[in-house]
């Protein structure tokens, strides 16, 4: 068998894609600017695009590489495919609407040398524009059970797979970067936390889009708890309870009107999200 011409690499970056062309570019480029202490490849798992996102892509050639994940929608069908077709010990993820910062691959592979197998970055959260929001420097934990990344920004050793397996391709639309970590975690790699790995995290422009973005969370709760209650996830607190909703409110300072009507509208929406979710399921998470 002849050997094979592929350059080595250490380090798989994937990113999934549907119809991201107008700003997959912008993330491919500052992948390409990465002066990283281990040669990386890029893979974007395209999931069926009908725009202009593979050849955007081709054009970033031979850093890119484009693998077909169109057999049916969902990012971790496109996560999956990514994987599948990567050589690297460590796999990163990140989001074809994003931006990763200046050494962002240095930083998960330093931590991956210190022994560091399961990881999640910070959220530097955006608008389309550009304009800071705010910073996320921290992983989520909001669930009262384990803490989580952001999908848009996580890595893992290739060894994690050959314990837990591949991302679950049913969860669309939330929940999707959780349910793995999770498993992950109960199988016993630590979470750690890679605080100079950024990612400029764009967030939806409207507040009917932030709506539906945490009704998708909530309904993917749901999904979680079905599958994690045996394992210690609680049932989430009554409807009622307005709590969270005071404390990010009070986060986000009486000065700031826009993101005050964000989180109140990202609240109602979880909680929608939890309702329907529960009784399409069938599984009252509440």
């Amino acid at each position: 068998m002849p050997p094979d011409p592929s350059p080595p690499v250490s380090c798989s970056v994937v990113v999934p894609c549907r119809n991201g062309g107008a700003t997959l570019a912008r993330q491919l480029a500052a992948l390409a600017e990465q002066s990283a202490p281990v040669p990386f490849e890029v893979i974007v798992a395209d999931n069926g695009s009908t725009d202009d996102s593979v050849a955007v892509a081709r054009g970033f050639a031979p850093l890119v590489q484009v693998v077909d994940a169109s057999q049916q929608p969902g990012v971790n069908v496109a996560r999956n495919a990514g994987i599948a077709a990567s050589r690297g010990e460590l796999v990163l993820l990140c989001d074809a609407d994003d931006r990763v910062h200046p050494g962002w691959v240095a930083a998960y592979w330093r931590a991956y040398c210190d022994g560091v197998q399961l990881m999640g970055g910070s959220l530097r959260l955006v608008t389309t524009d550009g304009r800071e929001l705010r910073w996320q420097r921290y992983l989520n934990d909001d669930l009262r059970f384990l803490p989580w990344p952001t999908g848009a920004n996580c890595g893992f050793a290739r060894s994690v797979l050959d314990t837990v397996g591949m991302l679950d391709p049913e969860l669309r639309g939330g929940g999707d970067d959780t349910e793995f970590f999770w498993r992950a975690q109960l199988a016993g790699y630590e979470l750690v936390h890679v605080g100079d790995a950024a990612v400029d995290y764009v967030t939806r422009p409207t507040l009917r889009g932030q709506f539906a973005q945490a009704a998708g969370f909530g309904r993917s709760q749901v999904q979680l708890h079905r599958e994690f209650a045996g394992s210690g996830m609680p049932r989430a607190r009554t409807l009622l309870d307005v709590s969270p909703v005071r404390r990010l409110v009070g986060r986000a300072g009486s000065d700031d009107g826009r993101r005050m009507s964000t989180t109140v509208v990202r609240f109602v929406g979880m909680r929608w999200g939890r309702l329907l979710g529960s009784w399409r399921m069938r599984h009252w998470y509440f």
